[in-house]
């Protein structure tokens, strides 16, 4: 795979286009959850309460916040999202939209 891309803002253009990345706190953990999902393969998905929680682990920032930053990702398409059954509930997974591979 190749190297990993810089994580890309979610309103580029717009007032306040820089963020995520400009947050104290979202910036980092932006960063760190696309990391976390730049080095999966391409087609895999990965449980969105997992990933908060890995998120929160290794930033400091709330697990609502990284899903809420996960949610915004996903409505400026630059994440693809699945629901999946997973133990009894639905979960929602996420993986790195192609145009941003």
């Amino acid at each position: 795979m190749d190297m990993m891309r810089e994580p890309p803002v979610f309103n580029p253009g717009k007032r306040r286009s820089d963020y995520p990345l400009s947050g104290r706190q979202t910036g980092p953990a932006w960063r760190t959850a696309w990391e976390l999902l730049w080095w999966q393969e391409p087609e895999t998905y990965v449980d969105a309460v997992e990933l908060s929680a890995e998120v929160s682990r290794r930033t400091g920032v709330n697990q609502n916040t990284v899903r809420n930053l996960l949610i915004s990702a996903h409505r400026a398409n630059i994440l693809e999202a699945t629901t999946r059954l997973a133990g009894g509930r639905n979960r929602t997974h996420y993986r790195i939209a192609r145009e941003y591979r």
